[in-house]
């Protein structure tokens, strides 16, 4: 195998495993996200914020109140939407994961099963008559 094809063939791995880990990442943070979700969905309570919350969500969350959403359903809402958004996220990442880590794998066994390049044969001697 020449050394250009296999200096590619090295770029090109190391493309599809930086793009596993990436995707790995993401897909653990979504996960996490999508378990906060779950919890805002299951118990509202918990996760709303209180009169000391502050910043913009308070302020979001008192208009929201002043035009009738409450509390809790606000807050299910809201967790349902971050529920769709991080399982989309995770649906993505997994799969984007799945078809590099096959395409990896596809490179590994390609690379292991090639036949050792041709050695030249070793010149023959001359005999000393």
């Amino acid at each position: 195998m020449p050394d250009e094809t296999r200096s590619s063939r090295y770029v090109y791995t190391i493309y599809l495993y930086a793009v596993c880990l990436a995707a790995v990442l993401v897909l653990l943070f979504s996960a996490a996200s999508a378990i906060y979700a779950i919890v805002r969905i299951a118990a509202p309570g918990t996760t709303a914020r209180g009169a000391f919350g502050g910043g913009v969500m308070s302020v979001i969350g008192s208009i929201s109140e002043v035009f009738g959403n409450h509390g809790a359903s606000s807050e299910r809402d809201r967790g349902i939407v971050q529920l769709v958004h991080s399982g989309v996220l995770a649906i993505g990442a997994g799969l984007l994961f799945w078809f590099h880590w096959r395409w990896a794998d596809n490179v590994r066994t390609t690379e292991v099963t090639e036949p050792p390049a041709a050695a030249k044969p070793a010149p023959r001697r001359r005999r000393a008559n």
